[in-house]
C-alpha cells in the first residue's frame, strides 16, 4: 500500500511512473512532505506524479525535447536543454563555470590530454 511505501520503494509499487530523475525528484519531495506531515500527527497525502516533459541530448548540437504536446528537435531543443541544465545548478559560480567550460569545449574541442594508450603486453625483465 502507498501508506507504507517510501522513497525508492515507489518503483516497486504497481504504478506507471517513469524510471527517471524527474520522478525520483518528485518522490523525494513527496517523502519529505509526508514525513513532516506525519511528525505533526497528520496523514500523508497520496503521491501524484506530474510529468513536466522530457529532454535528452543526442550528440553534437542536437537534442530532443517535449513539454506537453510541444516538441522540439535539433539546435532549438539543444539550446532549451542547455538552459534547463543551467537553471538546475545552485550557485552562480557553478553556472558561470559550466558555461565557460561549454564555451571552451566549443572553441578548442574536448580535452583528451589525460587519455593514454598502453600496449596490450608489457614485458618485464628480471635480471
Amino acid at each position: 500500500s502507498t501508506q507504507s511505501t517510501w522513497g525508492a520503494d515507489l518503483a516497486a509499487e504497481d504504478t506507471q511512473l517513469p524510471q527517471t530523475a524527474q520522478a525520483a525528484h518528485q518522490a523525494g519531495i513527496y517523502l519529505a512532505g509526508s514525513l513532516n506531515r506525519m511528525a505533526k500527527g497528520k496523514e500523508p497525502q497520496p503521491f501524484n506524479f506530474m510529468n513536466k516533459g522530457m529532454m535528452t541530448y543526442v550528440g553534437g548540437n542536437r537534442a530532443l525535447a517535449q513539454i506537453g504536446k510541444t516538441r522540439w528537435q535539433g539546435l532549438s531543443a539543444w539550446l532549451l536543454w542547455r538552459s534547463a541544465y543551467i537553471t538546475r545548478l545552485v550557485s552562480y559560480r557553478n553556472k558561470l563555470l559550466v558555461v565557460l567550460s561549454w564555451a571552451r569545449t566549443m572553441v578548442f574541442g574536448r580535452d583528451l590530454s589525460d587519455v593514454q594508450s598502453y600496449p596490450h603486453e608489457v614485458a618485464y625483465r628480471t635480471s
